[in-house]
C-alpha cells in the first residue's frame, strides 16, 4: 500500500515524494532506551554526618589543694607517661608543718609511755599504801590525756601528710599536654585547671542525627571515618554510644550518635572535620537494579521491561534501596531487560530499540 502511494506521489512531483519518505521514516525508527539486567550485588544504606575527632579519653588535671606553683616540667604538645611530673610545687612550708607535727607525735608517744609506766606502778601499789587509790586514779587520767594526745597528734600527721601529697600535679594518663592552663609563680586554688591531657591515639567522633533516621542507628553498627585532608583514606568504626535524648539543632531536631574508631592511628588529629558513614543496614548478595529503573504510578511501583521490542510494565516489590541500587524482592528477573533511561515518554506496547547501558 505504502509503496503504491509512493509511486502516486512521484507521479505528482518530487517534494511530495520526498516528504512522505521523511515521515515514512520517522514512524519507522522506534525510540532507543537504555537497559540493564537485574544482577546480585551485595547492598548496604547509610547515613552520612560530619563532626570532629576526639580523644576518647581526655582528663583535665586540677589543683588539689591551694599552693604556689614553682616550675612547670611539661608544655602544650608535650607527650607524657602515666604518672609523669607536670609542675612542681612550693611545699617548704608543708613540709615543717609535716616535719612539727612529727615532733609532737613523738613527745605525745613518750608522755603515753611514761603515763602507761606510773598506771602500772599505782596498781602494784592498791592496798599497800593509803594513798594508793588516789594515786591510782590520777595515773588513770593521766593516762588516758596521753592516749588522746597521741590519737590527735597522729590526725595531725595524717592530715598534713595528705595536704603534702595533694601538693603534686602527675599525669593521669599518657597522651599529650593539649592545653596548659597555669604558668610558673601562679598561686592556685583547689579546684582550678591546671592542664588537659588526651590520649590522641584512640579517637571518637559524635555527630548529629536527623531525628527520622536515628531509629535505624544501633550501637556496634559499623561505620567508616574519611577526611579531606587524607583523600582516598578511611578508618574503622563502630558506633558506641547514641543519646537518649534528642535536640533542636538549627531548626532540626536531631540525635547526637558517637563512634570510635576500631583501630588506634595517629593519621587523625583531634580537631579534624570528617564525614562518618554508618552502615545501617546491609544485605550480602540481593538482587537489585539501579534506582532509576524504578518508576512509581497510580497503582504503585513498577519498572519498564522490553520483551522482544515492545515495552511493559513490571509490578515491583522493592527491599533494601539506597542512592544507587534497590533490593527486587518481586517484579523481575536476572533475564529481563529492565529500562533505565529518564527523560522519556514511554508508552505500554510500544516499539523501541534497546541499548545495553555500559
Amino acid at each position: 500500500m505504502l509503496r503504491k502511494l509512493l509511486f502516486l506521489l512521484l507521479g505528482l512531483g518530487l517534494p511530495a515524494a520526498v516528504g512522505l519518505a521523511a515521515w515514512s521514516a520517522g514512524r519507522a525508527l522506534p525510540p532507543t532506551v537504555q537497559v540493564v539486567r537485574p544482577r546480585p550485588s551485595p547492598l548496604a544504606t547509610t547515613l552520612v554526618a560530619q563532626g570532629r575527632m576526639e580523644s576518647v579519653t581526655d582528663a583535665t588535671v586540677r589543683a588539689r589543694v591551694e599552693g604556689l606553683v614553682l616550675t612547670l616540667a611539661v608544655d602544650q604538645g608535650d607527650a607524657v607517661r602515666l604518672g609523669q611530673e607536670l609542675l612542681r610545687f612550693d611545699v617548704e612550708d608543708a613540709a615543717n608543718r609535716l616535719a612539727q607535727s612529727d615532733d609532737r607525735l613523738l613527745l605525745a608517744r613518750a608522755e603515753l609511755k611514761d603515763a602507761e609506766r606510773e598506771l602500772r606502778q599505782a596498781r602494784s601499789l592498791v592496798g599497800v599504801a593509803s594513798e594508793s587509790q588516789a594515786r591510782l586514779d590520777a595515773s588513770d587520767i593521766r593516762r588516758e590525756k596521753a592516749a588522746l594526745s597521741v590519737t590527735l597528734a597522729e590526725r595531725e600527721v595524717a592530715l598534713t601528710r595528705t595536704h603534702l601529697g595533694k601538693l603534686s600535679c602527675l599525669a593521669p594518663q599518657a597522651g599529650v599536654v593539649l592545653e596548659k592552663l597555669v604558668e610558673a609563680g601562679q598561686w592556685v586554688t583547689p579546684g582550678q585547671p591546671l592542664f588537659k591531657v588526651a590520649d590522641t591515639l584512640r579517637l571518637k567522633v559524635a555527630v548529629h542525627v536527623d531525628e527520622a533516621d536515628a531509629p535505624a542507628v544501633r550501637r556496634d553498627l559499623p561505620c567508616t571515618v574519611s577526611c579531606d585532608s587524607l583523600p582516598g583514606e578511611t578508618f574503622p568504626a563502630h558506633v558506641t554510644k547514641i543519646s537518649p535524648v534528642a535536640r533542636i539543632e538549627r531548626d532540626a531536631t536531631v540525635v547526637v550518635v558517637t563512634s570510635e574508631l576500631t583501630v588506634p592511628t595517629d593519621r587523625l588529629k583531634i580537631g579534624n572535620q570528617v564525614d562518618v558513614r554508618i552502615v545501617t543496614h546491609e544485605r550480602g548478595q540481593v538482587l537489585a537494579v539501579p534506582v532509576e529503573a524504578i518508576r512509581t504510578g497510580k497503582d504503585g511501583r513498577f519498572a519498564w521491561v522490553v520483551e522482544g521490542d515492545l515495552l511493559r510494565t513490571r509490578p515491583l516489590k522493592i527491599g533494601l534501596a539506597n542512592a544507587e541500587l534497590a533490593e527486587v524482592l518481586e517484579g523481575v528477573t536476572p533475564d529481563d531487560r529492565v529500562v533505565v533511561s529518564l527523560g522519556l515518554e514511554l508508552v505500554a506496547g510500544e516499539r523501541v530499540s534497546p541499548v545495553d547501558r555500559k
